[in-house]
Protein backbone atom coordinates (compact mmCIF):
# COMPACT_ATOMS: atom_id res chain seq x y z
CA UNK A 1 0.00 0.00 0.00
CA UNK A 2 1.39 3.36 -0.99
CA UNK A 3 1.43 6.52 1.11
CA UNK A 4 -1.36 7.93 -1.07
CA UNK A 5 -3.49 4.82 -0.49
CA UNK A 6 -3.01 5.23 3.25
CA UNK A 7 -3.88 8.93 3.23
CA UNK A 8 -6.99 8.25 1.16
CA UNK A 9 -8.11 5.40 3.42
CA UNK A 10 -7.68 7.61 6.48
CA UNK A 11 -9.26 10.57 4.60
CA UNK A 12 -6.27 12.79 5.38
CA UNK A 13 -6.81 15.22 2.54
CA UNK A 14 -4.23 17.79 3.60
CA UNK A 15 -1.42 15.22 3.79
CA UNK A 16 -2.64 13.63 0.54
CA UNK A 17 -2.53 16.99 -1.23
CA UNK A 18 0.93 17.75 0.16
CA UNK A 19 2.29 14.43 -1.07
CA UNK A 20 0.78 15.07 -4.52
CA UNK A 21 2.24 18.58 -4.68
CA UNK A 22 5.68 17.32 -3.74
CA UNK A 23 5.29 14.51 -6.24
CA UNK A 24 4.60 17.10 -8.94
CA UNK A 25 7.96 18.64 -8.06
CA UNK A 26 9.74 15.31 -8.37
CA UNK A 27 7.88 14.68 -11.64
CA UNK A 28 9.24 18.03 -12.84
CA UNK A 29 12.75 16.94 -11.84
CA UNK A 30 12.46 13.72 -13.83
CA UNK A 31 11.42 15.71 -16.90
CA UNK A 32 14.60 17.76 -16.72
CA UNK A 33 13.56 20.82 -14.73
CA UNK A 34 15.19 21.52 -11.38
CA UNK A 35 12.97 21.95 -8.30
CA UNK A 36 14.58 23.58 -5.31
CA UNK A 37 13.37 24.65 -1.92
CA UNK A 38 14.78 27.87 -0.51
CA UNK A 39 15.83 27.97 3.11
CA UNK A 40 15.45 30.81 5.56
CA UNK A 41 19.21 31.32 5.52
CA UNK A 42 19.13 32.44 1.92
CA UNK A 43 20.77 29.29 0.54
CA UNK A 44 19.03 26.61 -1.43
CA UNK A 45 18.73 22.90 -0.97
CA UNK A 46 17.20 20.32 -3.23
CA UNK A 47 14.57 17.77 -2.42
CA UNK A 48 15.99 14.38 -1.50
CA UNK A 49 14.45 10.97 -0.90
CA UNK A 50 14.05 9.26 2.45
CA UNK A 51 12.96 5.63 2.80
CA UNK A 52 11.23 4.46 5.97
CA UNK A 53 12.49 1.02 7.00
CA UNK A 54 9.43 0.53 9.23
CA UNK A 55 6.74 1.02 6.61
CA UNK A 56 8.66 0.30 3.44
CA UNK A 57 7.35 3.61 2.08
CA UNK A 58 9.18 6.67 1.00
CA UNK A 59 8.15 9.92 2.58
CA UNK A 60 8.32 13.51 1.53
CA UNK A 61 9.44 16.41 3.64
CA UNK A 62 11.53 19.52 3.05
CA UNK A 63 15.06 18.38 2.41
CA UNK A 64 13.89 14.76 2.33
CA UNK A 65 11.36 14.50 -0.48
CA UNK A 66 10.46 11.29 -2.22
CA UNK A 67 9.00 10.43 -5.52
CA UNK A 68 5.44 9.45 -4.62
CA UNK A 69 4.13 7.24 -7.41
CA UNK A 70 0.55 8.34 -8.13
CA UNK A 71 0.05 5.18 -10.18
CA UNK A 72 1.28 2.78 -7.48
CA UNK A 73 -0.94 -0.27 -7.05
CA UNK A 74 -2.08 -2.01 -3.88
CA UNK A 75 -2.14 -5.79 -3.30
CA UNK A 76 -5.24 -6.06 -5.50
CA UNK A 77 -3.69 -4.12 -8.38
CA UNK A 78 -5.74 -0.97 -7.79
CA UNK A 79 -4.34 2.53 -7.93
CA UNK A 80 -5.49 5.16 -5.46
CA UNK A 81 -7.61 6.61 -8.28
CA UNK A 82 -9.42 3.25 -8.51
CA UNK A 83 -10.11 3.43 -4.76
CA UNK A 84 -11.30 7.03 -4.86
CA UNK A 85 -13.62 6.42 -7.83
CA UNK A 86 -15.02 3.28 -6.15
CA UNK A 87 -15.94 5.18 -3.01
CA UNK A 88 -19.43 6.60 -2.57
CA UNK A 89 -18.19 8.80 0.27
CA UNK A 90 -18.75 12.45 -0.79
CA UNK A 91 -15.28 13.34 0.51
CA UNK A 92 -13.69 10.99 -2.04
CA UNK A 93 -14.63 13.28 -4.90
CA UNK A 94 -12.04 15.86 -3.86
CA UNK A 95 -9.37 13.11 -3.88
CA UNK A 96 -10.44 12.26 -7.45
CA UNK A 97 -10.07 15.91 -8.47
CA UNK A 98 -6.63 16.16 -6.89
CA UNK A 99 -5.45 12.99 -8.59
CA UNK A 100 -6.74 13.94 -12.02
CA UNK A 101 -4.91 17.28 -11.79
CA UNK A 102 -1.57 15.49 -11.34
CA UNK A 103 0.54 15.45 -14.53
CA UNK A 104 1.74 11.85 -14.07
CA UNK A 105 -1.64 10.23 -13.35
CA UNK A 106 -2.72 7.40 -15.62
CA UNK A 107 -6.54 7.52 -15.63
CA UNK A 108 -6.65 4.45 -17.87
CA UNK A 109 -4.72 2.13 -15.53
CA UNK A 110 -6.40 -1.25 -15.28
CA UNK A 111 -6.86 -3.15 -12.03
CA UNK A 112 -5.58 -6.68 -11.64
CA UNK A 113 -8.91 -8.37 -10.90
CA UNK A 114 -11.19 -7.34 -13.76
CA UNK A 115 -8.92 -5.08 -15.85
CA UNK A 116 -11.26 -2.18 -15.12
CA UNK A 117 -10.18 1.44 -15.22
CA UNK A 118 -11.17 3.92 -12.49
CA UNK A 119 -14.01 5.11 -14.76
CA UNK A 120 -15.39 1.56 -14.95
CA UNK A 121 -15.33 1.31 -11.16
CA UNK A 122 -16.99 4.71 -10.71
CA UNK A 123 -19.84 3.75 -13.01
CA UNK A 124 -20.19 0.30 -11.43
CA UNK A 125 -20.80 1.75 -7.95
CA UNK A 126 -22.95 4.57 -9.32
CA UNK A 127 -20.45 7.30 -8.55
CA UNK A 128 -21.61 9.52 -11.39
CA UNK A 129 -19.89 12.57 -9.89
CA UNK A 130 -16.47 10.89 -10.19
CA UNK A 131 -17.26 9.87 -13.76
CA UNK A 132 -18.28 13.43 -14.54
CA UNK A 133 -15.08 14.89 -13.05
CA UNK A 134 -13.15 12.47 -15.26
CA UNK A 135 -14.89 13.75 -18.37
CA UNK A 136 -14.30 17.48 -17.85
Amino acid sequence: MSVLHAYFTLRKQREFQRALEQSKGSHTQSTGQQHQLSTSGGGTRTWTQRHSPLTGCTSTSPGNAAAVDVNAKDAFGRTVLHAACSSVDPAALEFVRLLLAHPAINPNAQDQESHWTPLHRALYVGNIAAAYVRLI
